[in-house]
């Protein structure tokens, strides 16, 4: 089972990842970089987002972890999006993507990697996840 330290330090490497993306999208770089981005960023959040299943009951009745896991469903949504028009290869879609879905994107998954940090330093302190 992942630790909350495993939790974090992947939180770190996505922040990373999305102040890259970000930078990038600011500074008109050239999609081919931000696809790159976008990919690494897909990779580390699908091993992510297994590796919180293990803590993260879906069927759960914390309304705290249930809210969690509709946010992960909110967050692909979005994801959905910019794959979409990355797959299409159209760059005017890539970018306008980028700048909804992928400014989107970006906020909620800070404000939503912060919920989860706390809910996991509040309800399991004195464990060993």
């Amino acid at each position: 089972m992942p630790t909350i330290s495993d939790i974090k330090k992947e939180h770190a490497k996505i922040e990373l990842l999305l102040k890259n993306i970000e930078q990038h999208m600011e500074n008109n770089i050239p999609i081919p970089y931000l696809i790159f981005c976008l990919t690494k960023l897909n990779s580390i959040w699908n091993e992510h987002e297994r590796k919180e299943e293990d803590i993260f009951n879906p069927n759960s009745d914390f309304p705290v972890e249930k809210m969690i896991i509709e946010q992960h469903r909110q967050l692909r949504g979005h994801w959905r999006i910019i794959s979409g028009s990355i797959s299409e290869g159209d760059v005017n879609k890539i970018l306008v993507s980028l700048n909804t879905d992928g400014r989107m994107l970006i906020d909620k998954f800070r404000k939503h990697m912060n919920l989860e940090e706390n809910y996991l330093k509040i309800h399991f302190i004195h464990s060993k996840i």
